[in-house]
């Protein structure tokens, strides 16, 4: 097979579906990915398709190694995607991404805080979180002291349920 014939095999969509959903769930405008990408076809497009090019295929990997870890300028974008159920790149464990089997790894949070009182006395207090993309964030059993309060207390306001 040329290098051209591989261009075109067609492939599973699985983790190109994945990596632009992140992206979009990151704020990162449909209509900017899509340049980005040079190709002439949408977002929608790829991500409603069950096989897709290699070359969008590597196009999109490519792309999503670039921008991973930058938030995009679309708060709109960030909002609207994430209440579609599209999960962010910290979900997306990079050995899983691409196996249509793979479930979510989710948020693994350790926190280890030291507080020193005006006396110079301190108390250092640490907890391990985990969070499941519905945001649903449970406290490790061993998890007890003023840090897993200090946490559920921020975390309530802003993520959703904390069991």
């Amino acid at each position: 097979m040329s290098s051209e014939d591989e261009a075109h095999e067609m492939v599973d969509a699985t983790g190109t579906r994945r990596r632009l959903q992140a992206l979009l769930a990151n704020g990162h405008r449909a209509k900017d990915l899509v340049a980005a990408l040079g190709v002439h076809t949408s977002c929608q497009r790829i991500i409603r398709s069950e096989k897709v090019s290699a070359v969008i295929r590597d196009c999109v990997t490519q792309l999503y190694g670039e921008l991973e870890n930058r938030l995009g300028p679309s708060d709109l974008a960030r909002e609207r995607y994430r209440g579609l159920g599209y999960l962010s790149p910290m979900w997306w464990d990079p050995d899983i991404i691409d196996d249509p089997d793979a479930e979510p790894a989710g948020i693994r949070v350790y926190m280890k805080i030291r507080v020193e009182d005006p006396q110079g006395a301190s108390v250092t207090d640490e907890c391990w979180w985990t969070s499941s993309p519905k945001h649903e964030w449970n406290v490790s059993p061993v998890c007890t002291g003023w840090a897993s309060r200090l946490i559920r207390s921020l975390f309530v306001s802003g993520l959703g349920s904390v069991t």
